[in-house]
């Protein structure tokens, strides 16, 4: 029992003699430790600050988006034109101050609207494009691809539109209602290109898979046609 007693107070003892000699150490540890927790306290301030920034930036942007598109409806050239340069400066230095940021995926999908609505097809393509580099698991993504395969098509460029399309079918962009809408397009043109064979494998598999879409229902139109006069059993 003395014995345990004495071990346990030598062990004590040492512990004392370790932190006494050793405090200045201990001290230096327990400041860069406050400092540490310090540093990424603040380190998350300022993130949530610039997230908060960038969310409020998009907010604004989408404002001026939506009274473009009245303007432009409204057929009020000059209030529109102005307003088309405030989306492209606030868009871009978005995208330039908060280039990971939801402000930044907003501010590229409403340039690709605009691109669109202005028949802009090159822009609407690279535009298109940039998201889906930025930001490839966006519910965006996919999309900003369809957007980019139609530019492609307006632009006769039909190879690159069913090599888009392609990537939205093969599932790019994660889970999305566009698959089904890239399965139709493919069938399109590969009727348009003199291939129902193949037009009727896109609307087969659309079928297949998407059976509650809207474009599916335009999926089966084509299958009932194409099938009714004998242009499935072409290659």
């Amino acid at each position: 029992m003395s014995d345990r007693k004495t071990e346990s107070l030598t062990t004590s003892e040492r512990l004392a003699a370790f932190l006494s000699g050793h405090r200045k150490l201990l001290l230096i540890i327990g400041a860069l430790m406050l400092v540490s927790i310090f540093g990424a306290v603040v380190i998350y301030q300022v993130y949530d600050s610039r997230m908060e920034s960038a969310a409020r930036a998009a907010e604004l942007l989408s404002q001026d988006w939506e009274e473009w598109q009245r303007l432009n409806r409204a057929e009020d050239g000059d209030p529109a034109s102005a307003l088309e340069t405030r989306i492209r400066n606030r868009a871009q230095a978005t995208i330039q101050d908060y280039p990971r940021s939801y402000g930044a995926l907003r501010s590229l999908h409403i340039l690709s609207m605009l691109e669109w609505e202005l028949e802009n097809y090159d822009a609407l393509h690279e535009t298109a494009l940039e998201l889906v580099e930025r930001f490839p698991r966006s519910h965006l993504a996919g999309t900003a691809l369809v957007n980019a395969a139609a530019a492609s098509e307006e632009m006769n460029d039909r190879a690159e539109a069913r090599r888009l399309l392609e990537r939205v079918a093969a599932g790019e962009g994660g889970p999305t209602l566009e698959k089904a809408r890239a399965l139709f397009n493919l069938g399109r043109l590969a009727e348009e290109e003199g291939s129902p064979g193949e037009a009727l494998d896109y609307y087969n598999r659309l079928v297949e898979e998407h059976p509650d879409s809207n474009w599916t229902s335009l999926g089966r139109n084509r299958i009932i046609w194409l099938s009714s006069r004998g242009l499935g059993a072409e290659s």
